[in-house]
């Protein structure tokens, strides 16, 4: 009995305990499970606060270049005026606009009339076209391309950009021409060199009466950089060059015809000199052949323009007081023009002058003026040559100076 006994109850016991360790098991496989669950649900909470996260982070980070974009890609702010002599001289107005003491009679001016700005806010006069002030959005450039060599600018423009009507002029002025200096060099190529970008802003206002509202000195490799950014230019080069410079390490080989030029190309075609018989007017034309292809290829193709590339490049490897936002909005202004009104000029002027020896270029001063009013400036009021500060020759052939004094006293003789 006891045995049975103990049989029973070992029985009894092994059947308990392994009911007992079934269950345990199972319970231990419910645990299992449930860590194994819960890790999952941790897992995936873990990843939607990443998620959420990093929502937040593209959310904040698109809704800063949104405000980044709405605050710095816009028209820049303007305030430059005309280069006034201390005791501005009064045009004359217009004959038939004057009443019967010789006054100008209200609301009868003619564009480029000097007028007080009070005249121009009258009743009679408002919805006149002003006669003083700036054009709305029309902005003014200075651009330089630095030599390799030496600080001097081997090319020089000023550009005019309507951003109501959509037009550019671009006016190149010739490296050579004499400016009203006390530097050494008396050419427009050397004021940089000299004065650096203060100094040049102010040679260059004094050649066209105000000063730009904003500069760019661009060195040749970064030239190289935007062409080849924008894959080169299809052109067709009119002849054959051949030149060859050890010193600047410069080496010009060309066959007339048309082929894409690099950036490396497009500089050395552009920097070719010699060849022309009137030298550096020629090779003004040339680059503004050039420059005029390229700008078709661009506005032929402005949706794939690689504008952010673009002004990377020229925020980074140009000196130059536009910002970034500046370039953006003016770089997606100028994709909308249409090549038909992008205009080139060049300052007319004595190009075979000599003065002191030296070869040098000269202005025209009433062709100047015609083209600074018509191209240049951003002004209702005409420029005039108390605006201006220049060397020039008088009727009888001396050389003078608009402003009646010569910087460098030596020249006055």
């Amino acid at each position: 009995m006891k045995l049975f006994g103990s049989s029973k109850g070992s029985r009894h016991t092994g059947a308990h305990g392994a009911s007992h360790g079934g269950a345990g098991r199972e319970e231990e496989h419910r645990s299992r499970k449930g860590r194994h669950v819960s890790k999952k649900k941790s897992a995936r909470r873990k990843a939607l606060t990443v998620t959420v996260v990093l929502t937040a982070v593209i959310m904040v980070v698109g809704a800063g270049a949104v405000v980044w974009y709405k605050t710095s890609v816009k028209p820049p702010d303007v305030t430059g005026d005309l280069n006034l002599p201390t005791d501005p001289v009064q045009d004359p107005v217009t004959p038939g606009n004057t009443d019967e003491q010789g006054t100008a009679a209200p609301g009868k001016h003619e564009p480029g009339d000097f007028v007080l700005s009070d005249d121009i806010n009258g009743q009679e006069g408002k919805d006149e076209t002003p006669t003083t002030g700036r054009k709305d959005k029309v902005y003014t450039f200075v651009i330089a391309a630095r030599d390799k060599v030496a600080a001097n600018t081997d090319a020089i423009i000023v550009a005019r950009f309507d951003a109501v009507n959509y037009t550019l002029d671009v006016t190149s002025i010739p490296r050579d021409t004499l400016v009203n200096v006390t530097y050494k060099s008396k050419l427009v190529s050397g004021i940089y060199a000299y004065g650096k970008e203060e100094g040049f802003m102010e040679g260059i206002r004094d050649l066209i009466g105000f000063e730009p509202d904003f500069y760019a000195i661009i060195k040749l490799s970064a030239i190289e950089k935007l062409i080849d950014a924008i894959g080169g230019v299809k052109y067709n080069v009119p002849r054959d060059m051949d030149y060859d410079d050890d010193a600047q390490d410069l080496h010009i080989h060309f066959k007339k015809g048309v082929q894409t030029l690099n950036g490396k190309k497009a500089v050395e075609y552009m920097r070719f000199r010699k060849g022309y018989s009137d030298a550096d007017i020629g090779r003004i034309h040339a680059q503004q052949d050039f420059l005029m292809t390229m700008a078709k290829q661009l506005l032929a193709n402005a949706d794939k323009v690689p504008v952010d590339k673009l002004v990377d490049i020229f925020i980074n490897d140009v000196n130059t007081s536009l910002t970034a936002g500046n370039c953006l909005w003016f770089a997606k202004e100028f994709l909308k023009m249409d090549s038909e009104n992008v205009s080139f000029y060049t300052m007319p002027g004595n190009y075979n002058d000599y003065v002191k020896g030296r070869s040098c270029v000269t202005v025209t001063l009433d062709e100047w003026l015609t083209l600074i009013n018509e191209h240049i400036s951003p002004f209702y009021q005409a420029v005039t040559e108390e605006n201006l500060d220049v060397l020039t020759r008088n009727e009888s052939g001396k050389l003078i100076s608009t402003t009646g004094e010569f910087a460098d006293k030596k020249w006055a003789a």
